[in-house]
């Protein structure tokens, strides 16, 4: 009997050790592309340059892989995966921080993960449970569909509205500090203001900006 006590404990330490390798010692980065984006898609932008300030860290990227004709039938989807990963990787690696970034469409299923989904013509869901919030170090999005100025969480000159405004930005308070959300003006999907079309221009130019509020937020976790 000890015998088979001593060779089930092994068996757990070893399970858990296997289980310690698949867990980033920096944080674990689960990006949702814009539209019909493969791979990192131009996040990557973002990605990368915060694996590189923040050694130790992974990514897993979710693809848009619909036409906008097709947007607010697919986006749900891209919303159930975003939330998905999240638990998931949340359960497995509990110890291990997890920043959420999303481009446009991307964008807006990561803020309806975090908030929950509020704008017209998308079913209201509710946001991520608390405990799985609390392992969301930050979110960062750039040109998010359901954006709206003048949030504890908007970055940019854009005065909107987008073109699905969150309908009911409470929904975010929770982890209201823990989001840099960028649209700049003159942004055709978060500023609705189709006169000179900007999207993802800006990006490059805040993505240090945007790496500092992620370290930042790593530092208030510790």
């Amino acid at each position: 009997m000890r015998a088979s006590a001593n060779y089930a404990s092994v068996l757990s330490l070893l399970s858990a050790s296997a289980v310690n390798a698949q867990c980033a010692s920096g944080v674990h980065i689960i990006s949702a592309n814009g539209v019909i984006e493969g791979g990192v898609g131009k996040i990557g932008e973002f990605v990368t340059a915060l694996q590189a300030k923040v050694p130790g860290s992974d990514t897993e990227a979710i693809p848009f892989n619909q036409p906008y004709a097709a947007y607010v039938q697919a986006q749900p989807a891209v919303l159930a995966d975003v939330v998905s990963r999240a638990t998931s990787y949340a359960q497995k690696c509990p110890d291990t921080p997890i920043v959420l970034a999303g481009l446009n469409r991307g964008a807006h299923a990561v803020m309806d993960a975090v908030c929950g989904a509020s704008s017209d013509q998308f079913k209201t869901t509710e946001p991520l449970p608390a405990d799985i919030l609390s392992k969301i170090a930050a979110v960062v999005t750039f040109s998010d569909y359901s954006w709206l100025p003048g949030q504890p969480w908007s970055r940019g000159d854009a005065t909107g509205p987008s073109t699905y405004p969150r309908k009911n930005p409470a929904g975010c308070d929770p982890v209201a500090t823990k989001i840099a959300s960028y649209c700049a003006a003159k942004d055709p999907w978060c500023d609705k203001q189709v006169t000179d079309f900007v999207e993802n221009a800006y990006l490059p130019a805040k993505v240090p900006e945007a790496v500092d509020f992620v370290v930042s937020q790593l530092g208030n976790k510790a």
